[in-house]
């Protein structure tokens, strides 16, 4: 599905090898929730940085390594990428965002996308908080999938 049935809706258009990247972290890390950030331009993914969790309770509760995310926002401001997205994985649980979520949701204007583990397939749902306001339902996020040499994508 491309990102534009819906112009007034989000997108985020994340290239194959990237979107298998993102899975291969969240698998390695379960039980853990694994949390990364996805960089690029024009709401097209260019690459996935995968953080440490640091997160006292890590099976139920994501923290980026504050260091870690600092070296991360450093160099794409060097690169002159953009922060298009923060992942992390729901390695038992839905790909919605859970109260938690929504309380650490920091980066206004930037997609919160959640990675389910719990079928057999991995499912992805991105979630935006345009003013990074938690009283209201957070905006869907059109996710899309593009096979890294034609420019097709399908619905994650």
């Amino acid at each position: 599905m491309l990102c534009d049935p819906e112009p007034q809706r989000a997108c985020l258009r994340i290239p194959r090898s990237v979107w298998d990247r993102v899975n291969e972290h969240c698998r390695q890390e379960k039980p853990r929730e694994a949390c990364g950030l996805l960089a690029g331009r024009g709401g097209v993914v260019s690459r996935a940085i995968p953080l440490p969790n640091v997160s006292p309770s890590p099976e139920r509760a994501y923290l980026a390594d504050p260091e870690y995310l600092y070296r991360a926002l450093r160099d794409l401001e060097e690169l002159g990428e953009e922060m298009l997205a923060i992942y992390h994985s729901h390695p038992g649980g839905p790909p919605a965002l859970s109260a938690r979520d929504l309380e650490q949701a920091f980066w206004p204007g930037v997609v919160q996308l959640v990675v389910s583990l719990a079928g057999p397939e991995p499912e992805a749902r991105g979630y935006l908080l345009p003013d990074g306001a938690v009283a209201r339902e957070p905006d869907p996020v059109d996710v899309s999938v593009m096979n890294d040499t034609a420019r097709q994508t399908s619905e994650m």
